[in-house]
């Protein structure tokens, strides 16, 4: 069994572990992590990567009594470790609070016994290590994170196996073309967003020494140059497309290609917004050696049935988007009629974006953000969206499993906000209706 920590949208989190690992069994679930079990370590590490919403996973080794068990378990594995130099270790608890440093201390103190080699605890404070921490302390080499984690009734002892890696999201985040008047989709979003899109199946991802050609073009035309690249075997989606027709400055786009979906494809109604995005497209396939296969042009998102190139397969493309959230409003300038004008505006771009989706037939899965707004403590959500979905033949479908314990919002929708924020994101999961259920032609 493992277990998944979860982000502090742990919904969206689970809904995304979910998708990815359709087959698992989810033992038990809070809004701090999930105990799975039906998957392998081998889909997990191959996938972790590519995955916004979970901090870290562990690998559960044992069942446990209680604290003191649990230190005598850690005690006999880190005794087996196979080092003869000295060894890092951290304890982590989940479930149940406990001193994580005065415990590592203890067993480090029940090891002096071993002979062979020596310990160092690297917890500092009561508490558990961050990703920062684990990654400067080589504790992914060593496998030597300990945790302590109780389920309900039943505590087990497991290893760290996977911690995201603050640094990466940082420097992808960094080496983007900026713009401090477009707000920024955080690129673990992005993540999930894309998780969320498609069935799951495995198929070749290209890896990060690959050596190949760049190729985002602005014709519908993509590069013929060819490309040799090693490639492994992950659970991902399978032939599937990824458009962004609000693609700003290409995070979705950047985070697709590098989880190797190919050929993706964006738009903007801005040109700046397009010329950054081809530029951070083009620096990302530099920087990491990647052939990058699509198109990025400019475009009015209200109405694609006159833009969208032929080269984009409205069956094999999936539509994932932050979708565009409206003027920028922050606590001092929002209003209840600034809100009402928002609203307005954005219902006549997806009347027009849903109408087109409508008349070419789109039926790619679509994963989208409407804004939400916080006016004074109270969430205010963009409800004009609900019937221009329903008009055109979309149905909502749930993000979460029924059998979760948690729900989405009456919406069927899942909610994204940064602490302190005014504009939340509203995460939607559409797809049109069955020919047979769809009404009159447009």
């Amino acid at each position: 069994m493992f277990v998944f920590i979860l982000g502090r949208e742990f919904r969206l989190s689970l809904a995304e572990v979910e998708n990815l690992f359709p087959r698992a069994i989810f033992e038990y679930v809070n809004e701090q992590f999930a105990l799975v079990s039906e998957i392998s370590e081998e889909e997990i590490r191959a996938v972790f990567p590519y995955m916004g919403g979970t901090i870290k996973v562990i690998k559960i080794l044992d069942e446990v009594k209680d604290v003191p068990d649990f230190m005598t378990v850690a005690k006999s594995y880190l005794e087996q470790v196979n080092r003869t130099n000295k060894v890092p270790f951290a304890v982590a608890g989940y479930g149940e609070k406990f001193d994580t440093f005065a415990t590592g201390l203890r067993i480090k103190k029940f090891l002096k016994s071993c002979e062979d080699k020596s310990f160092r605890l690297v917890n500092k404070e009561p508490k558990n290590i961050n990703s920062a921490v684990y990654k400067k302390e080589h504790l992914s080499e060593s496998e030597t994170e300990l945790n302590f984690v109780k389920a309900g009734k039943v505590s087990y002892f497991g290893i760290t196996i996977a911690y995201q890696d603050v640094d990466e999201y940082a420097a992808r985040d960094m080496d983007k073309t900026r713009d401090m008047g477009v707000g920024m989709l955080p690129p673990k979003l992005a993540q999930m967003m894309i998780n969320l899109a498609g069935s799951v199946e495995t198929r070749d991802l290209r890896t990060q020494n690959s050596v190949s050609s760049l190729a985002v073009q602005s014709s519908t035309a993509c590069s013929d140059t060819h490309s040799s690249y090693e490639s492994h075997r992950v659970w991902s989606r399978s032939n599937l497309s990824i458009y962004d027709p609000f693609c700003g400055l290409g995070t979705i786009l950047i985070e697709a290609a590098n989880m190797g979906f190919s050929p993706i494809f964006g738009s903007d109604i801005s040109k700046e917004m397009v010329v950054a995005t081809r530029k951070s497209i083009a620096d990302f396939g530099v920087k990491h050696t990647l052939k990058i296969e699509g198109v990025v042009f400019e475009a009015d998102a209200s109405k694609i049935a006159v833009t969208i190139p032929d080269s984009l397969g409205t069956q094999t493309t999936a539509i994932v988007t932050e979708g565009y959230l409206g003027d920028v409003l922050n606590a001092r300038t929002i209003t209840p009629d600034k809100i009402t004008e928002q609203c307005r505006k954005l219902a006549r771009i997806y009347d027009g974006m849903f109408r087109d989706l409508r008349t070419i037939g789109f039926r790619g899965t679509i994963i989208i953000s409407f804004p939400f707004w916080d006016n004074r403590g109270k969430d205010v959500f963009f409800e004009d969206i609900i019937p221009i979905i329903e008009r055109y033949g979309f149905e909502r479908l749930s993000l979460l499993d029924d059998k979760a314990p948690f729900r989405t919002t009456p919406h069927q929708s899942l909610l994204y906000r940064r602490p302190g924020q005014t504009v939340g994101r509203e995460v939607y999961k559409l797809r049109l209706l069955p020919k047979e259920k769809l009404g009159l032609k447009l």
